[in-house]
């Protein structure tokens, strides 16, 4: 993802260039490097490990500091849930059935990180009763954030990319479009095939010959 977020900044700051030579007349030359990237996209757990966090391990699709926030199978997939904040958390624990599980240091979200395998191994065992739906019936009811885990082709052949025109199927290849395409943004049609312009580039040449020739 570093080379499609380095296409991003250099968008981002060819844009802001041409706004500032707008207003003062001056240009600017742009760089940008894969390496700058990817040190800008790690400033917090820089800036977090600088203060005494330590070095930061790999936490999957896990949060650092805030805990429920992953995947968990289901009785048939995968669904990623979280409880932003400790209101939250009481939901998921009532949309779940678990208020047994209702313990005073759980109830403030350094209580639950801190206690991160334990209360993740309770849910763990309590969402894999469910199915996919289920618990995304349940938690969107209660008001806590879940989504499903899809492939890449579940997600482009969704409702969701389909309502926003996000996909465009190019002959059975399915194309994914700017995000920007939701304002507006023009459609480009897909790349010639082989050969297809081949007669009018001819014609152009032989003009070109012709009119040399004379």
């Amino acid at each position: 993802m570093i080379d499609i977020a380095s296409g991003l900044s250099a968008m981002n700051g060819i844009l802001a260039a041409l706004i500032e030579r707008g207003r003062t007349g001056r240009g600017r030359r742009i760089e940008v490097s894969l390496f700058a990237t990817a040190i800008s996209g790690l400033g917090t757990v820089i800036a977090s490990a600088s203060a005494g966090g330590g070095n930061p391990r790999a936490w999957g699709s896990a949060h650092p500091s805030i805990v429920p926030y992953r995947a968990f199978a289901t009785s048939d997939g995968y669904v990623v849930l979280g409880a932003t904040n400790d209101p939250m958390y009481e939901r998921l624990l009532r949309a779940l059935d678990l208020e047994d599980f209702d313990q005073e240091d759980w109830r403030v979200n350094a209580g639950r990180v801190r206690d991160r395998e334990v209360l993740e191994q309770m849910l763990a065992a309590r969402v894999r009763e469910l199915s996919a739906e289920e618990v995304m019936g349940r938690l969107r009811k209660h008001r806590v954030l879940v989504a499903p885990v899809r492939t890449p082709d579940e997600a482009a052949r969704g409702e969701q990319a389909r309502a926003l025109g996000l996909i465009v199927d190019d002959d059975g290849l399915l194309v994914a479009r700017s995000p920007l395409s939701t304002n507006g943004t023009r459609l480009l049609h897909s790349a010639p095939a082989l050969g297809a312009h081949t007669e009018e580039v001819l014609a152009e040449l032989r003009m070109i010959r012709e009119e040399a020739a004379r």
